[in-house]
């Protein structure tokens, strides 16, 4: 964005311009030390749900179904969880 609005106040716009953006991948965001509230919803959902003794993967599709979120999305925050140390999981 910020890339198209220099260019924007230098260069006159010829015609319509369409501009697409996407969410982060929570990936994305936390690999900038940055989380959106969803994500830290999702990585709470996801810690509560292995210390109830889900596994992994079954958390990750409670994650997405509970939250609504896309299941890759869901796949990387619990999946994250696997760095933590054991005594952060319980």
């Amino acid at each position: 964005m910020a890339e198209a609005a220099r260019y924007y106040a230098e260069n006159k716009a010829r015609g319509e311009v369409t501009v697409v953006v996407s969410p982060r991948s929570p990936a994305e965001g936390m690999a900038e030390g940055r989380e959106s509230v969803d994500e830290v919803a999702a990585r709470a959902l996801a810690r509560a749900l292995v210390d109830e003794g889900l596994n992994l993967s079954r958390a990750a599709r409670e994650v997405s179904s509970r939250l609504g979120i896309a299941k890759n999305a869901a796949y990387e925050i619990v999946h994250s969880l696997e760095g933590d140390s054991e005594e952060e999981l319980g």
